[in-house]
């Protein structure tokens, strides 16, 4: 179902998330997450960098694309060029976390808590 969040159980709008971190709000956090690229057979399903909004009090929402669906990209390369333009300050801190060793799994709370620490960050309920 279009809109329907999977990883958090908040979702905040692409538009909103970046009006949000340029205001200094919040950050991103893309994290290594499992989804279905279009185009894809039923099942078949890629690993690939979703973004998530950690606002200032420490709610972490899924960033939803236009699509109605996380917002993803496939290469951290393209992880770097999509801070750089929001968070300069932050370009190439995250990359090292974005392996499979880091896959986060839908609806794990434990598992973004874990995640978003290994960046220094808190993540509340």
């Amino acid at each position: 179902m279009v809109g329907v969040n999977r990883y958090t159980g908040r979702v905040i709008k692409h538009h909103d998330a970046i009006a949000k971190v340029v205001a200094r709000q919040g950050v991103f956090v893309p994290l290594v997450v499992k989804e279905r690229k279009k185009g894809r057979g039923e099942g078949k399903i890629d690993l690939c960098y979703g973004f998530f909004f950690l606002s200032n009090e420490g709610e972490l929402s899924d960033v939803q694309a236009a699509s109605g669906v996380i917002k993803t990209l496939a290469l951290p390369s393209n992880v770097e060029g999509f801070l750089k333009q929001y968070m300069p300050i932050q370009r190439g801190a995250w990359l090292d976390y974005l392996t499979e060793e880091n896959v986060v799994q839908p609806g794990d709370i434990d598992g973004l808590k874990e995640a978003v620490a290994r960046h220094g960050l808190t993540m509340t309920g």
